[in-house]
């Protein structure tokens, strides 16, 4: 996977971002390694594997047996620390876990095999609040603070899906405790905190395609949160988008300001939902409108990793080999439980019907039947009753 540099964006559950940690720098880009090696596959395999001289390359340390050495010290510490996840509270639904965040690795013959924990996958599959991770940028990083900061900051800028905004406002406490300082002394001032900062955020302005500003809150002249003010500067030319928003009646202006508030791939997303619209029929009376409702919504773009299009895209309903009443249950499961989830739990299991009328779903691990089950089984109960034929449901 590792051999094609040219698509090097780790989807990341943001609940994995925010975690209080001692972390070093080396074991946070060892982690986000292996977890953008092993995502297209998280599901179906138990165990990942990556060449040891792969992953030497994607830190961009050069293959000797110290490197090797300090890479099992790493593996052995991701493997034995406890982390705590979600301190912001972001992820309502999992609103605080410990986790290890690997249930085990080896090194044999220049291959690392390596797992996770069943929760643990779960959680970090198809996660419905991620942050789009560039690892071309985390191999340039070299400060521990550095790529920390840096994920919260396009953690916070793929939840906006905006190219400019400003974070709410942070207590030091919460800072301290994200950059994993809460047990130092050292940083309990925020004259301290502030030294640490600023050479972070040189950092990150200098490497990455964002800029970071600091403002501050004061009560009585003492600091007592802080936020930033980020801009993505990623240059983008709009004579293309112009020649596309003129065939759909938009504005050059308006996209304009929507490549400098969206970027280029949610607008890509807007404009192409609403060609794909008009081209089906649908009867729009105001296009320019219905685009920018698709354009806020961030409709038909759910995550648009190519490790989770690839999945999603895997097995339309249509091209399934399943007779015409499976297709007619599938698509009203599918609407039940929403595409995301659909596409990630079903399109790869297989459905057959036995003489008595018993729908036979097939998972394609143990793992996503127990998951199917523990999780869908109301939903596939509520889809089969809009089919009389179907006598009973098995999940195997």
């Amino acid at each position: 996977m590792y051999g094609d540099i040219s698509n090097q964006i780790l989807v990341k559950h943001t609940a994995a971002v925010h975690i209080s940690n001692v972390l070093t720098l080396n074991q946070r880009k060892i982690a986000n390694i292996l977890l953008k090696n092993a995502y297209s596959t998280l599901i179906s395999h138990e165990q990942h594997t990556i060449q040891v001289r792969d992953l030497l390359k994607q830190l961009g340390w050069k293959a000797s047996s110290n490197s090797t050495e300090s890479l099992k010290n790493d593996l052995k510490f991701l493997n034995t620390t406890q982390l705590e996840w979600n301190i912001f509270k972001r992820d309502k639904k999992r609103s605080w876990s410990i986790s290890t965040l690997l249930a085990s690795a080896k090194i044999e013959n220049g291959t690392i095999f390596y797992s996770y924990s069943s929760a643990l996958r779960q959680a970090l599959y198809n996660p419905n609040i991620y942050a789009k991770l560039d690892l071309m940028v985390q191999q340039k990083i070299k400060n521990k603070h550095s790529i920390v900061l840096w994920e919260y900051i396009m953690c916070e800028l793929s939840a906006i899906g905006k190219r400019r905004m400003t974070t709410k406002w942070i207590s030091l406490d919460d800072l301290r405790k994200i950059l994993g300082l809460q047990n130092s002394s050292t940083y309990n001032s925020f004259s301290t905190l502030h030294r640490l900062l600023k050479p972070v955020i040189d950092e990150i302005n200098q490497k990455s395609k964002i800029n970071v500003l600091l403002e501050f809150q004061k009560e009585q002249r003492t600091v007592q949160a802080l936020r930033f003010v980020i801009t993505c500067n990623e240059q983008i030319s709009v004579n293309e988008y112009e020649k596309k928003a003129e065939l759909l009646g938009i504005s050059g202006e308006q996209i304009k300001n929507d490549l400098a508030d969206y970027g280029h791939e949610r607008v890509d997303f807007a404009m192409e939902y609403t060609r794909k619209q008009i081209a089906s029929g649908k009867v729009i009376n105001n296009v320019a409108a219905f685009y920018k409702v698709a354009l806020r919504e961030n409709w038909g773009a759910q995550i648009t990793s190519e490790n989770v299009k690839a999945v999603q895209l895997k097995m339309a309903i249509e091209d399934m080999p399943v007779s015409g009443l499976i297709k007619d249950f599938l698509t009203i499961l599918k609407d039940r439980v929403g595409e995301p989830l659909f596409n990630a739990w079903f399109t790869d299991a297989a459905y057959e019907t036995t003489d008595d009328n018993v729908l036979i779903i097939k998972a394609s691990s143990t793992f996503k039947r127990d998951y199917i089950l523990n999780n869908f089984t109301e939903a596939i109960k509520i889809a089969a009753k809009k089919f009389p034929k179907i006598a009973g449901i098995n999940v195997r």
